[in-house]
């Protein structure tokens, strides 16, 4: 509710469309099927570094939310702009007929993508309903980043966007905000 009466879900969700993203793909084995799974999504985070944890929250009605609750890990792929097919694939988005499957590579018994930027596989510490999602906890088993230099693949405004490379990158300091500057002093 809002001050003035039942949020606009539609008007929300264009509101959040506002807030720039990467692009991952969860992934998991269907413990009915021994099939992987995935799923787009761009609801992932770092949760804690001390220890590794990472989030997904992922919707209830989402195919890959069974196998998420009945699993004890889960992958994440970080998407570069070249994977874009395999984001559209595993949102569900239509392809080509002719569209060779996606590639996985397999991480001790976690599928990630090949070609991803950045991979992760996490053991699931932890589930939290949220609302028509849960948010799962993982603590970080193994993690690379073999495409450092990739180009990640953006989500904005409701669509794949990407990056402009055409300008130089100048690294921020190691505490871009200042946290650790006694601000008040």
């Amino acid at each position: 509710m809002t001050e003035t009466g039942p949020v606009d879900g539609l008007a929300l969700r264009r509101a959040l469309s506002r807030f720039a993203t990467g692009v991952t793909v969860i992934t998991a084995v269907d413990p009915a099927t021994a099939e992987p799974r995935g799923m787009t999504a761009n609801a992932f985070m770092s949760g804690s570094l001390v220890p590794p944890l990472i989030l997904v929250s992922v919707k209830l009605s989402a195919h890959l939310h069974t196998a998420l609750s009945d699993n004890s890990w889960f992958g994440v792929s970080v998407l570069p702009e070249s994977l874009e097919r395999e984001a559209r694939r595993f949102a569900g988005l239509p392809l080509e007929p002719q569209e060779p499957p996606p590639r996985l590579e397999w991480q001790g018994d976690v599928p990630v993508l090949e070609r991803a930027i950045a991979w992760f596989t996490a053991t699931i510490v932890n589930r939290h309903p949220t609302g028509d999602h849960t948010l799962f906890v993982g603590e970080v088993r193994d993690f690379a980043a073999p495409h450092p230099d990739a180009v990640p693949l953006i989500f904005h405004g409701s669509q794949f966007a990407h990056l402009d490379t055409r300008h130089e990158y100048r690294p921020l300091p190691s505490d871009p905000w200042g946290w650790a500057l006694d601000l008040w002093g």
